[in-house]
C-alpha cells in the first residue's frame, strides 16, 4: 500500500515544481538518470540542481545548431534573449 498524503482540504498534495522528461537519440549521452527528487517526489535542492524548461530548450537548441544565448530584435530593435536561462543540461551534452 502506498503512503499518500491527504491535505487539510481532503486532496492529495502535488509537487508541481518536480517533473520528468525522456531524451532519446540525437547524440545525447544516454543511459543515465539526471536529478533526484527524493523518495516522496519533493524537489530538494540539496539532492540535485533543478533544471527548468529553458534548460531543456537550451539543450535542444544546441543540438540543432542554434546558439541558446542568441538574441533577436524586438519591435524597437532592442535585443531580446531567446531564453532566460540558456545553460544546456551538462549531463546530456
Amino acid at each position: 500500500m502506498r503512503n499518500e498524503s491527504i491535505n487539510k482540504d481532503g486532496g492529495r498534495d502535488h509537487w508541481a515544481p518536480s517533473g520528468s522528461a525522456l531524451f532519446a537519440g540525437g547524440g545525447f549521452a544516454m543511459g543515465q538518470k539526471i536529478g533526484d527528487t527524493g523518495i516522496r517526489g519533493e524537489r530538494e535542492r540539496k539532492r540535485s540542481s533543478p533544471y527548468t524548461p529553458a534548460n531543456v530548450l537550451a539543450t535542444l537548441y544546441q543540438f540543432l545548431g542554434i546558439d541558446p544565448k542568441a538574441t533577436l530584435p524586438d519591435f524597437t530593435g532592442r535585443p531580446v534573449y531567446l531564453l532566460d536561462d540558456a545553460e544546456p543540461i551538462g549531463e546530456l551534452v
